[in-house]
């Protein structure tokens, strides 16, 4: 295989989220200092520029996402679409923070809530559809001009600097409180209150943008189950496999170019080191393994904002010495 990408969707930590002393990465971190290390603040705006398509500043996540997951055709559908995720808020003292625990519904609550919702806010413009685990659509009947951010990013952070901005800003803030309201002592909230669940606080409302136009170029092979990069593939004639549980379940003799996004890093039982010393052991070790025994031609990894390029020959670079895994990554 000529280009190995490793893609880590929603895995995101600073400083404070370093290990104890001594817990190292040695695959991990000898790639980060032999390979070349660059800031690339979104995955998503990366991976359209890999197969030749540029996005707009504001990427329809929601939109591209769509053409994966609808169960139906959208094309008499009008309005604008937007992703719905489920949180739990936790109130400090003077902020709130948005839980590492997503809660997750079932089919039967989701149907419950989007009965409940579109009775209440269909006045305002807006329809609640096809949630599953922990996600829905949300179709706006106006374009909302809006600046929004994933909540994979704000998990365990204060929300207020990840608000909607913009100029609709005001509509989507407003709509995300009423629905807070809305939710408070919501049938859905008691039962997951009275089995002990994590209550749905409100609903994170992001990713809204126009539909791009269908990617040019040859798509190089993908596993993922990420409804955004399964719409793209969608788009452009391609389908995404299942990503197996680790490197070496991968049959890399069949594809010249392949992507591998692994969702669902991030949780609220492991902390990042935990995470991260899985990911040593099941994808950065053998990988690194393979691109020198030449298996594989190039290796990139996109993590937590940064994108390293490894190739057989930067992988010799014996003389750039390691460092802890967090300290080049934060």
């Amino acid at each position: 295989m000529r280009d190995f990408t490793l893609i880590l969707t929603d895995l995101y930590f600073d400083q404070n989220a370093q290990p104890r002393e001594g817990s190292r990465l040695p695959a991990l971190e000898t790639a980060l200092a032999r390979g070349d290390v660059a800031d690339s603040r979104d995955w998503r705006a990366w991976v359209g520029q890999r197969i030749g398509l540029s996005f707009p500043p504001r990427i329809p996540v929601a939109a591209v996402a769509r053409r994966a997951d609808s169960p139906v055709n959208d094309a008499s559908r009008e309005g604008q679409w937007w992703l719905a995720g489920c949180v739990h808020l936790e109130a400090g003292v003077d902020r709130v923070y948005l839980d590492m625990e997503v809660p997750a519904l079932s089919a039967a609550a989701w149907r419950e809530l989007e009965h409940g919702f579109n009775l209440a806010f269909s006045a305002s413009g807006f329809r609640l559809m096809d949630g599953a685990d922990a996600q829905a659509y949300l179709l706006s009947a106006e374009h909302l001009d809006a600046d929004t951010v994933d909540p994979a990013r704000v998990r365990g952070a204060d929300i207020l600097p990840a608000l909607p901005r913009g100029a609709s800003a005001p509509a989507l803030k407003r709509l995300m409180t009423e629905i807070q309201m809305w939710l408070h002592d919501h049938p859905v909230n008691i039962a997951r209150q009275e089995s002990g669940a994590p209550t749905l606080s409100g609903l994170w409302i992001w990713g809204g943008g126009t539909l791009p136009p269908k990617p040019p170029a040859t798509l190089p092979s993908l596993r993922s189950e990420d409804a955004f990069l399964r719409g793209l593939w969608t788009m452009g004639g391609g389908e995404a496999d299942p990503v197996p549980r680790s490197f070496q379940a991968l049959d890399l003799a069949r594809d010249v170019a392949m992507i591998v996004a692994l969702t669902g890093a991030q949780s609220p039982t492991k902390s990042a080191a935990q995470v991260l010393s899985d990911l040593e052991r099941d994808w950065f070790l053998p990988a690194l393994a393979a691109l020198r025994g030449g298996r594989i031609g190039r290796l990139q990894l996109h993590i937590n904002d940064r994108l390293l390029l490894l190739t057989r020959w930067s992988s010799r670079r014996w003389w750039r010495r390691a460092r802890p895994g967090f300290e080049a990554l934060t």
